[in-house]
């Protein structure tokens, strides 16, 4: 990455310039990697989630390291900011499937926090499909708050017939609860 003057960087792919707090933890992050030798470990995820705003192809990477580097709640509160701050870029990095189940599960837990249920169901009935038993969860914890009648047929649908026992549970109390 380039560094920038105004004691920040540029990331190479994007152009996105990242300053401030963000700066000085990657600025870190990037010493112990150049001294060590090694490929940096962590990214804070307030940069990530940046990085996949701006549509970065990297970003995968960026995520599992980031997420290897917070805790679930650190990563969770990021993504509940995002919802409520920018939630047209949540559901735009939900949507382009770049995010590991572990991340995914989060994101789709904060769509919930999405004013707008017209932007934010589509995408989280489209999670309900997920491989990963964890997102489908975190998609019917998110739907849980966006609950309308097409939501609770679904709803009520998975709470019968998905494979897991635990997304089966949480389906049956986000209907039940309507």
């Amino acid at each position: 990455m380039e560094r920038l003057k105004e004691d920040g960087f540029r990331h190479p792919q994007t152009g996105l310039a990242i300053v401030g707090t963000e700066a000085r933890e990657l600025a870190g992050t990037m010493q112990r990697s150049e001294s060590s030798g090694t490929q940096p470990e962590f990214y804070p995820l307030s940069v990530v989630i940046d990085l996949a705003v701006a549509g970065s192809t990297d970003i995968a990477a960026l995520m599992m390291t980031a997420t290897s580097g917070e805790s679930a709640y650190q990563v969770g509160m990021s993504f509940a900011d995002l919802a409520t701050q920018r939630p047209d870029e949540l559901l735009a990095i939900i949507k382009r499937g770049i995010l590991a189940p572990g991340a995914l599960t989060w994101a789709a837990e904060a769509a919930g926090c999405i004013r707008e249920s017209e932007a934010a169901v589509p995408v989280l009935l489209g999670l309900l499909d997920h491989e990963s038993p964890l997102v489908r969860e975190g998609a019917v914890y998110g739907l849980a708050e966006h609950r309308d009648e097409k939501v609770v047929v679904k709803l009520n649908w998975i709470a019968m017939n998905d494979q897991d026992d635990a997304v089966k549970r949480a389906a049956r109390v986000a209907a039940e609860e309507w």
